[in-house]
């Protein structure tokens, strides 16, 4: 489920610094920032999923006109410039390509409801013609119980279509955003012995 929550206390998981929100990410290695399953180069690795989801679902918690920032801290960092620019670019490129496949999925949602839509009245204009071209005051019960659960069988073949565009298209919409906006944040990526000892939380 995708939202966007405001209540005050979800935002006192979070340090601040100014007015910018910290979401920091400790984790062993930049190495366990990414996906094993994935065989590309680092910097085109894919995220690992639990690493994905904490990011998006941080990101998804804070007001989209707050300024947010992700600490990324590491046990085992060469604290090396020129590792944390390429770790930068690797993270920012993977959530801009995950906002570009949620489009994707939209256009096919889209696509796929269209097609629905199309099918769901051809079948239910099929079920209605039937229906009426033997309905008749001389129906036994069972011909009439027959001829009007196919017209209904007609009208509920158009709910997946009702539900694709009233329901399902939003949640990916947002999906979306939420990515994209994961991909915008600033970043910095340092050795766990630089994390703040005296955190100030919001109050």
């Amino acid at each position: 489920m995708h939202f966007e929550n405001f209540s005050p206390e979800y935002l006192e998981r979070y340090r601040r610094e100014g007015d910018v929100i910290i979401v920091e990410i400790t984790i062993d290695s930049p190495y366990d920032l990414y996906d094993d399953k994935d065989p590309s180069a680092l910097r085109a690795r894919d995220l690992k999923p639990s690493v994905e989801d904490y990011i998006a679902t941080c990101i998804r918690e804070i007001p989209s006109g707050q300024k947010v920032r992700l600490d990324f801290y590491f046990y085992k960092f060469s604290s090396d410039q020129s590792e944390a620019v390429i770790l930068e670019k690797s993270v920012r490129e993977f959530f801009i390509y995950k906002a570009k496949v949620r489009l994707l999925d939209f256009k096919f949602k889209i696509k796929n409801g269209l097609k629905s839509v199309f099918i769901g009245l051809g079948f239910l204009f099929m079920c209605i013609f039937i229906s009426n071209s033997f309905l008749s005051t001389s129906n036994t019960i069972f011909e009439r119980f027959f001829l009007e659960g196919l017209s209904v069988l007609g009208w509920v073949s158009l709910w997946n279509p009702v539900q694709i565009f009233l329901y399902e298209i939003w949640p990916i919409i947002a999906s979306s955003k939420t990515l994209k906006r994961c991909s915008k944040v600033n970043m910095s990526f340092q050795s766990i012995d630089d994390l703040p000892e005296d955190r100030k939380y919001i109050a």
